[in-house]
This record gives structure tokens, C-alpha cells and sequence, in this order.
């Protein structure tokens, strides 16, 4: 009898012990599955998109969302769709200036707005402190609860495009100077950077008052012919006939650096419409940034660039002006007049004119545009 109960023990023990093991391992594989479960989540819900989630490899993201370039046509805007919109707020919080522009910016486009508000996405590139002083903004002007606001860290954006940004900072960024920083920059690659949930952007700065719904400037994607990806106003004011001087000299017979509507204005980047489906796959765009590009045209026109991504598409309006879409003047009306002095003040006024309707005052250069 003895030798059968402790018999009966060790058979109670080892089922003990079996019954521990099976529970240890299912403990183990649900604690894997936890961790496993915020990634999946993060990548497949990209509304939830936040820089530091990233799948900055272009072929494993079109492997992983068969992703395809062939016979890529702009899907048209409709009114129901959801709208993007980027603004660079960086370094605001001890700026008083920066923040009074950006409130009023912002109050502007949705005080115009016939667009739900749960329909607009406003994106925010810039450090953690200012994405604090814009989400105040949205809360002094009791929008937060009603717009998706998007936070993109600078310096994760920034470090993901340091490579792809290279060849323009190297020729087009001077150093020490407003502009030379990479975020100046970094709008010429942010449909390598933001996933591909997001067909269509604009990106503006905040020195801008909206006059009309900011639908009809969302309208105008629309209006891209097949090969334009970008959509940009002209320069209004002869910026590009100084900066061109050296070659404009070699070069007596250039509509470069002439005025409108014949001459090669060069282009304003505060108002910018990017179709990022496109930008994605233009083979055309893409190529302008192989090393020795961009160098190669900076040596060839004598370019002495100081007004960041801005020039860069200016380039692209010499070289490559099938990929832009040139905005109506009204929808970046420039009111700087900075450039109204010594022989320039005879052609000033061909490239400040603009005759139609104005949507969007562009207050560049610090010009006080809180009375438009």
C-alpha cells in the first residue's frame, strides 16, 4: 500500500509540474504577442502616423502595400475627402512673433472653411515645445477637440532625410544662414517620408491670411496636367534677376530673371501643393537629386542660392518645368516689397502685379499683413 501511494504522488507531482510548464509557455507566447501587437498596429493604422514609425526602406513599403507606379493618375478632389495640411512651427515657444503669425494663420483657414473640421489634418513639424505652443493655438481658438493634429519630431525627420537631402544642402545651403538649415529643405522629400495614406499635402507658412475656403485651394490638384507633381505660385517680386546676375550677363538674351508673362520669374515656396502620389513615382523629379546633379546646375547658371527649398525649385523651373503646376497669383499673393530699390525699382512693379482675385495674403519678409 505504501509503494502504491507514493506511486500515486509522483504521478500528482509530474502532472503538477506538466500543468505549470504549459501555463509558463502560454504566459511567455501572450507577453510576445503584447509586444509584437503595438507595431502592427502602428504600421497598418497610419492616421495614428508619427515619424519615429517610419518604413523609410521605399521597396519593402511597396512590397509591403503593393504599391504600384504603372499608368499613376491623380485621383480627382472631392469635397468629402480629408485634407492634409503641413506647417514647419519650429523653435516657436520664445517667438513671439512666429506664434501671433501662426494663430492667425490658422484662425484665417478655418474661420473661411466650409469643410468639416473632423475632415482637415493639420501636420506640424517642429520640436516638442512648439508643438506644445501650437496645440495651445488650437485650443485658444477652440479647434482642438475638432481637428487631428500630427506632430513630427524635427530632428527624427531630419536624421531620415539627411542622405536624400545631401546634394541640396551641399550646393544650395550657405552656411550659417537662415535658411541652411535642413528643414528649409525639407519639403522636397517628404513624400519619401510620410506613408503613403497620404496622397496629396499642401504646406504652408504661417506668415499667410486666408481670404476663401482653403478647399478651393485643394481644388487645384485637380488642375495638374500629367507629368506636373508640384504646385507653386511665381515669384512676385524680381528676387531671381539678382540672383541669376552672372548668368544673365553670359547670357544677354535669357528670359531668365524677366518678368511676367514671358520671362522665367523663378517661384515662391510659401504656398505649396504637393502630390505626393505622384512625386513618389516621377522618375524625373527623383532624378534631380543623383549627387552630381543639383551641383552641376548651380555651377551652370552661377546660382548663389540663399532661400532654401525655394530654390530648388526654382531650378526645377529652368531645368524641368513640365513637373510644375504654376498656382494662380491670388493664391500667394506676395506683399513684400523689399526688393523695390536701386535698378531694380524700373521692373518691380511687372513682377508685383497681380490682377485677380486674392485667396491667400502671403505676409513674406515680416510685411504686416494683420489689416488685409
Amino acid at each position: 500500500m505504501a509503494w502504491k501511494a507514493k506511486n500515486l504522488q509522483n504521478v500528482i507531482f509530474v502532472g503538477i509540474i506538466s500543468f505549470m510548464l504549459i501555463a509558463l509557455l502560454h504566459n511567455l507566447q501572450s507577453k510576445t504577442s503584447k509586444f509584437k501587437t503595438p507595431f502592427v498596429i502602428k504600421y497598418q493604422n497610419q492616421s495614428n502616423f508619427k515619424t519615429s514609425n517610419i518604413l523609410f526602406n521605399q521597396s519593402n513599403l511597396r512590397r509591403k502595400q503593393n504599391y504600384s507606379c504603372h499608368n499613376i493618375e491623380s485621383i480627382p478632389f472631392r469635397n468629402t475627402d480629408e485634407l492634409h495640411v503641413m506647417f514647419i512651427f519650429h523653435r516657436a515657444e520664445p517667438h513671439g512673433t512666429l506664434q501671433r503669425n501662426f494663430f492667425r494663420c490658422v484662425a484665417s483657414i478655418f474661420e473661411k472653411t466650409l469643410k468639416p473640421f473632423s475632415k482637415i489634418t493639420c501636420h506640424i513639424i517642429g520640436d516638442f515645445k512648439s508643438f506644445q505652443v501650437a496645440k495651445d493655438v488650437f485650443r485658444d481658438l477652440r479647434l482642438y477637440d475638432l481637428v487631428k493634429l500630427e506632430h513630427h519630431s524635427n530632428d527624427a525627420l531630419v536624421e531620415k532625410a539627411r542622405l536624400l537631402l545631401r546634394p541640396l544642402l551641399q550646393s544650395l545651403s550657405i552656411r550659417r544662414h537662415h535658411f541652411s538649415d535642413p528643414l528649409f529643405f525639407i519639403s522636397t522629400v517628404l513624400h519619401r517620408l510620410l506613408p503613403r495614406n497620404i496622397s496629396k499635402l499642401i504646406l504652408l507658412d504661417v506668415d499667410l491670411i486666408f481670404k476663401s475656403d482653403i478647399s478651393g485651394l485643394f481644388s487645384l490638384f485637380d488642375k495638374f496636367a500629367g507629368g506636373q507633381v508640384i504646385g507653386i505660385a511665381r515669384e512676385n517680386q524680381p528676387v531671381y534677376r539678382h540672383v541669376f546676375t552672372e548668368y544673365r550677363q553670359r547670357h544677354p538674351d535669357t528670359k531668365i530673371g524677366e518678368p511676367p508673362p514671358e520671362g522665367i520669374t523663378g517661384v515662391n515656396s510659401g504656398v505649396l501643393l504637393l502630390d505626393l502620389d505622384k512625386l513618389r513615382c516621377s522618375d524625373a523629379y527623383n532624378s534631380m537629386f543623383q549627387p552630381d546633379h543639383i551641383p552641376g546646375l548651380v555651377r551652370n547658371y552661377s546660382i548663389h542660392a540663399n532661400l532654401g527649398d525655394q530654390d530648388f525649385y526654382t531650378l526645377i523651373q529652368l531645368e524641368r518645368p513640365e513637373l510644375l503646376y504654376l498656382l494662380p497669383c491670388g493664391w500667394n499673393r506676395q506683399l513684400c516689397q523689399w526688393w523695390r530699390m536701386d535698378e531694380l525699382k524700373q521692373v518691380f512693379d511687372l513682377f508685383f502685379a497681380c490682377e485677380e482675385p486674392v485667396h491667400v495674403f502671403h505676409g513674406n519678409c515680416k510685411t504686416n499683413i494683420s489689416s488685409v
